[in-house]
């Protein structure tokens, strides 16, 4: 095939025609640029988050090079036990792609890699650790400290903060996994095992379906059979009424412990 019948992705990199993926540039840097290192949400649709669909790629690489349409360079150094190879292509390994994300997407990143078991917690700290004095650190910091109890979304790190804030003497639990009476296993976003008492946080984003609609419905009942009480709280209840969902948390957490017979808090 002649060039001219080719379209150029990088002053040496040419395609046959058609839509420019990104996968496409992906292949386009790394032939261009073998030391260079994916980042950002381009590492993360190409690896652990798919349903991300950046526009542009970002890349660290040498030199800083001309601007193209549909690509981002930036300089910066990148410890390379933070890189990763992932079908031939470099990129900044989960870890440090979810502190890239903070920026825009603040604690979301993190639920998200934490939910989809991307890396843990640990890995985030080691990742902090390995990257010091970037801007933006701080919030890192604080978000990471935040992230203790490992919510797998935004609402759920609302009901944490909202429990802790609560001061009671129970332990809890997050994520907890139970036994449905026919064998299934379920998570419990949060849950005070020594009261079977348990807390939901219902975003529409993972509940808005009728299916997950009737399935919570049939889990709530089964689990109620089996003396555990479920209590849910929406996503936007939890977002803007701090205040009175910490009101409701402790009047639960009393009631439930005096039907229970055990030390009021």
């Amino acid at each position: 095939m002649k060039r001219q019948q080719l379209q150029r992705l990088l002053p040496t990199i040419y395609a046959h025609p058609g839509p420019v993926t990104l996968p496409l540039k992906a292949a386009a840097t790394m032939h261009a640029y073998p030391d260079a290192v994916i980042t950002g949400q381009s590492a993360a649709a190409l690896s652990w988050w798919p349903q991300l669909s950046p526009g542009t790629l970002t890349a660290a690489r040498v030199g800083k090079g001309r601007p193209v349409p549909g690509f981002r360079w930036e300089q910066r150094p990148i410890p390379d036990d933070l890189v990763v190879d992932h079908h031939g292509l470099r990129l900044t390994n989960a870890a440090l792609t979810v502190l890239d994300l903070i920026p825009d997407k603040g604690g979301n990143a993190i639920d998200e890699a934490l939910r989809r078991k991307a890396c843990t917690l640990a890995d985030l700290w080691r990742a902090f650790e390995l990257t010091p004095g970037r801007p933006g650190n701080e919030q890192r910091r604080i978000l990471l400290h935040d992230s203790r109890d490992e919510p797998w979304s935004e609402a759920e790190r609302d009901l944490h903060q909202h429990y802790r804030a609560c001061e009671l003497p129970y332990t809890y639990q997050t994520n907890f996994w139970v036994s449905l009476s026919d064998g299934r296993r379920t998570a419990l976003d949060f849950a005070i095992p020594v009261l079977r008492l348990a807390f939901e946080a219902d975003g529409y984003q993972f509940h808005g379906s009728r299916g997950a609609f009737e399935y919570d419905r049939d889990r709530d009942t089964d689990l109620s059979a089996q003396d555990w009480q479920i209590h849910r709280f929406s996503a936007s209840f939890l977002d803007h009424e701090g205040g009175q969902v910490e009101r409701r948390i402790r009047a639960i957490v009393r009631h439930r412990a005096r039907h229970l017979g055990m030390p009021l808090p």
